[in-house]
């Protein structure tokens, strides 16, 4: 198996990555859509934001930020990171805070895993 598919296969069991359409949008290639995953782990600070956000229970900025995560995932194909932040979104949108607090830890394990491919086969 190549490294390219033993990434990809990494990203389908734990991101449910939705492999066609994703690279797709990245004209086919290997190279853009690992650079994108690349920065988006170590420089976007999205998530991080929303972490610290709805830690101050800061509604509006807790907003904003999932929202941006939830369109970055959704551009990379990360489906289960989408997914969450979908989620945690729409509970910030009806004022739920704290029904969104109780997404965090499912959106630290989705993160982490990407995280921890992008590491492995990505830098």
């Amino acid at each position: 198996m190549s490294e390219n598919d033993a990434f990809y296969n990494a990203l389908i069991d734990v991101a449910a990555w939705d492999k066609e359409n994703t690279l797709d949008r990245f004209m086919n290639s290997n190279s853009l859509f690992k650079k994108f995953l690349y920065k988006f782990i170590t420089t976007d600070g999205s998530y991080a934001k929303l972490r610290n956000f709805l830690a101050e229970q800061d509604l509006e900025n807790a907003k904003l930020y999932s929202h941006t995560l939830k369109g970055i995932a959704a551009n990379l194909g990360l489906v289960n990171l989408y997914d969450v932040s979908n989620s945690i979104l729409l509970l910030l949108r009806e004022g739920k805070l704290e029904d969104a607090l109780r997404h965090e830890d499912e959106l630290g394990k989705q993160y982490d895993a990407v995280r921890d491919i992008v590491v492995k086969y990505c830098s």
